[in-house]
């Protein structure tokens, strides 16, 4: 048997500014991820409040033409 020898390679240079780019990228993306969602819980919160809110006003008005012109009125939105 004839033993072949391989010559060992050395590593590829890593290029320290495309990974810590890409760290930043990803953490920023996330920040931005973050922030959106925190918005969008903002938003369906005070969604809710109002409709709370207009319920309770329907509730405490005891109009019935009143409640079903805003149960229509929501409907449509």
């Amino acid at each position: 048997m004839t033993s072949i020898s391989v010559p060992e390679q050395e590593p590829l240079p890593q290029d320290s500014t495309s990974s810590s780019n890409d760290t930043s990228s990803r953490r920023t993306d996330s920040n931005s991820s973050d922030i959106r969602s925190r918005y969008w819980t903002f938003l369906f919160d005070n969604l809710k409040r109002s409709i709370d809110q207009i319920y309770q006003t329907c509730e405490s008005d005891q109009n019935l033409l009143q409640c079903q012109e805003v149960i229509q009125f929501l409907c449509q939105y």
